[in-house]
């Protein structure tokens, strides 16, 4: 199927067909994490309007800020806005020459440590940073089915979402 602006494919070996509750797990990680859903958790937060913040949220948010300080800032969720300006991001509007001086002024708003979970919400330093969890949200997805699967006792499992991968077990021919 598709979730996230991409596919996924899940396979497991069980007893029963858990396809509904993998949808919809599906839809509660796209529904906190999706930049491509303009209702999600992330998107609320991009607006600037106050929301809610789910635990699937809040499980990401401090995953990546654990990532970013240990990479020194390699990794870091507030790039939404040099991805949109290369074309990769949501707005998939590419400038045809991005000067210095573009990257400069949209660097003024990026980085980790330019926001923060305080009681319950993320408080950004500047109401211009955006947040994109592409990097991590297909394999946290991933994570979360591969958990919804081994709950009800699957033991060979394969979760593929967009290229991101949870294996366990054998295939069906017996082989790791």
């Amino acid at each position: 199927g598709n979730i996230f602006g991409t596919y996924y494919n899940i396979r497991y070996e069980g007893k029963e067909d858990l396809h509904q509750e993998i949808k919809q797990r599906l839809q509660e990680v796209d529904g906190s994490l999706s930049m491509f859903n303009p209702n999600s958790v992330i998107s609320k937060i991009n607006r600037n309007e106050n929301v809610v913040l789910d635990s699937l949220f809040i499980s990401m948010f401090l995953e990546a800020q654990s990532i970013s300080a240990i990479s020194n800032g390699a990794f870091d969720i507030t790039v939404a806005p040099l991805v949109n300006a290369w074309g990769f991001g949501k707005s998939k509007e590419k400038s045809p020459q991005i000067s210095d001086i573009e990257i400069d002024s949209l660097k003024e708003f990026v980085g980790y440590e330019k926001i923060i979970l305080q009681e319950g919400q993320i408080a950004k330093q500047d109401p211009r940073t955006t947040l994109d969890a592409s990097a991590i949200a297909k394999g946290f997805g991933c994570d979360v089915v591969a958990n919804v699967l081994r709950a009800k006792g699957c033991k060979n499992i394969l979760v593929e979402i967009g290229g991101e991968v949870v294996l366990q077990g054998v295939n069906d021919k017996g082989k790791p």
